[in-house]
């Protein structure tokens, strides 16, 4: 029988890091299993993982960056879980969040469900957003989460297909909140789920900030036009982050945005 949730924690070096992410993850109140996806750590992270017994593991020969290592590692590795979750190896989380976040991707209205903590940003943000939180229920309806850390169902997977690997390093999670979205699923923050998440701790800030330069890129291009006005994509995307209602694009036929999408959903 297959655990309820498969967890994906997507390694460049940071090895203190990823070590007390695992250990946050084998303590899970939840049915979990991990694999650490490694994309070809220089400070001793794969050695550390060759010399675990109970740590699932791939080491990748290259960098392959966030998105293109979960695609992989999901068509690889996934056992027909329930639940996905993929995450940071700088987020470390308390015994009954996995089991939390999990409740509510279960419900079949839910597409996405993520946390809130630190170091997250947006309407995820703890820090910035604590007081507002008392104003709403455990379950906030949102127009998009950070992809940090987030938790969806199998068939959510299947419908709304694989991460844009167009968007190597950001600005995937927001690509696939608008396509979420689009399926008519709901996005939900929990708010009483507090994870702690280090935020970019590779030290790699040049790369980085290439990297997501040219994601954001991809992103405004290939979504240019889907929103009937710039109004309308700013109020549905950027705009009022606790939504009871959000609107999907109007300046896109069905057709066309099939089209666009149709070979990252064929891929799941």
């Amino acid at each position: 029988m297959p655990s309820d949730i498969f967890v994906v924690v997507v390694s460049y070096n940071g090895l203190e890091n990823t070590k007390k992410c695992v250990m946050s993850l084998t303590n899970q109140s939840a049915d979990v299993r991990v694999l650490v996806w490694d994309n070809a750590s220089t400070d001793g992270t794969k050695e550390w993982l060759s010399s675990q017994d109970d740590v699932e593991y791939f080491l990748s020969d290259k960098n392959l960056l966030w998105t293109p290592a979960i695609n992989e590692a999901i068509k690889k590795y996934h056992k027909n879980e329930p639940i996905i979750c993929f995450m940071n190896n700088d987020i470390f989380i308390d015994s009954d969040v996995l089991g939390k976040l999990s409740a509510t991707a279960e419900k079949p209205q839910v597409g996405l469900v993520a946390p809130v903590g630190s170091s997250l940003g947006g309407v995820q943000d703890y820090a910035s957003h604590q007081d507002t939180y008392n104003s709403y229920g455990p379950e906030v309806r949102v127009n998009y989460i950070v992809g940090a850390m987030c938790l969806l169902r199998h068939d959510v997977w299947k419908r709304v297909g694989i991460l844009d690997p167009i968007m190597p390093l950001g600005a995937d999670d927001h690509d696939y909140s608008i396509r979420t979205k689009h399926t008519g699923l709901e996005i939900i923050v929990r708010s009483d789920v507090y994870v702690e998440h280090v935020g970019h701790a590779t030290g790699d800030s040049d790369n980085w900030n290439s990297f997501s330069s040219s994601s954001w890129k991809a992103f405004e291009e290939k979504w240019s036009g889907y929103y009937a006005s710039e109004e309308e994509a700013i109020e549905s995307h950027w705009g009022n982050l606790y939504n009871d209602e959000f609107p999907i694009g109007t300046g896109w036929s069905e057709e066309k945005y099939n089209i666009v999408n149709k070979e990252l959903i064929d891929a799941a």
